[in-house]
C-alpha cells in the first residue's frame, strides 16, 4: 500500500513539477520496486536533498538526513524546507 502511495506521488509529482533534477530522479526510480532506496541513492549521486521531496512526508526526512550525512556538504542544509530537519542538519555539521 505504501509503495502504491509513493508511486502515485512520484507520478503526480512528475506530471506537475518542472524541476529537472527531481524529474530525472522520478524517471530513474519510477520503475524500481524500492523507491526509497533509489531516490536516496540518486540524491546522493546528485549531491542534492531536493529529490527526497518526491517521497511522502516522514519518509523524506530519513532520506534528507541520509543524503546530507553521506555527501558531507553543509550547503545542503539551505535546501531543506522543514526547520526541524534544517536545524538537525546544521547541528550535524557543527558537531563534525
Amino acid at each position: 500500500m505504501l509503495s502504491i502511495a509513493i508511486l502515485f506521488g512520484l507520478v503526480s509529482f512528475f506530471c506537475i513539477q518542472k524541476n529537472s533534477l527531481k524529474n530525472e530522479v522520478a524517471r530513474i526510480c519510477n520503475a524500481q520496486t524500492d523507491i526509497y532506496t533509489c531516490v536516496k541513492s540518486e540524491s546522493i549521486k546528485m549531491k542534492s536533498v531536493k529529490p527526497c521531496y518526491l517521497l511522502d512526508a516522514g519518509i523524506n526526512d530519513a532520506c534528507i538526513e541520509g543524503v546530507y550525512q553521506a555527501v558531507g556538504d553543509r550547503s545542503l542544509c539551505t535546501d531543506i524546507f522543514e526547520s526541524g530537519i534544517r536545524n538537525n542538519c546544521e547541528k550535524f555539521f557543527e558537531e563534525k
